[in-house]
């Protein structure tokens, strides 16, 4: 997916979401989202050769860290 494909699929996951913070590991970018209204976090994972992809919705940013330490290969 094109980094435009997968923040369209976040932003229609999440609404009201907020960005937390990013990391970039072995060329790929981690932005990590969080509703306002819930205790729901999201992850992209972009990169610049369209292999680009979210998480599920997770519940903590703990969760989201495991998460980028799983996906940053």
């Amino acid at each position: 997916m094109t980094k435009k494909e997968v923040t369209d699929l976040m932003y229609n996951q999440l609404e009201n979401i907020i960005y937390l913070e990013s990391q970039i590991m072995n060329n790929k970018e981690f932005s990590i989202f969080k509703s306002v209204d819930e205790e729901k976090h999201i992850v992209c994972a972009l990169n610049n050769i369209g292999e680009s992809y979210i998480s599920e919705n997770l519940t903590t940013i703990n969760e989201c860290y495991d998460w980028i330490n799983q996906n940053q290969r």
